[in-house]
């Protein structure tokens, strides 16, 4: 490196400066505004909040879930399971199964750790990816 030249003003392995009017993404020094919400629903229904991204189901019985009218949040993704053996169903047949066809009720089965991750396509609500 003895014959190497640098062009005036510039330094090497010297990160630029990052301008004054960022600030730190969250995780980098900066604290996010608030966390997103996790409820644990326990009772027999639960209407769907718009800062839900993630619902957990722990009750003694089914749960009817009014979920967001998908036109109002197309997009939206949430994330769902249950830690009780019960079904969880929607309030309205707006839940597209993850194999496809006429949109119904179902969202998981009664069975212990079943999760699911839906998506709003404007229409429906669809299972994009689930488990037992």
């Amino acid at each position: 490196m003895e014959n190497q030249q640098w062009l005036p003003g510039i330094q090497a392995n010297v990160p630029p400066e990052p301008p004054s009017d960022l600030s730190s993404p969250p995780g980098f020094g900066a604290s996010p505004a608030s966390p997103p919400t996790l409820p644990a629903i326990t009772g027999a229904t639960y209407s769907q909040q718009s800062t839900d991204v993630a619902l957990v189901f722990n009750g003694t019985a089914s749960c009817t879930v009014t979920l967001l009218a998908p036109s109002s949040v197309p997009g939206e993704i949430l994330h769902v399971k249950t830690v009780a053996a019960f079904t969880v169903v929607s309030a309205s047949a707006n839940v597209v199964p993850k194999v496809g066809g006429a949109a119904s009720a179902a969202i998981l089965p009664a069975t212990v750790g079943a999760w699911a991750i839906l998506i709003s396509d404007g229409t429906n609500w669809n299972i994009m990816a689930s488990g037992t």
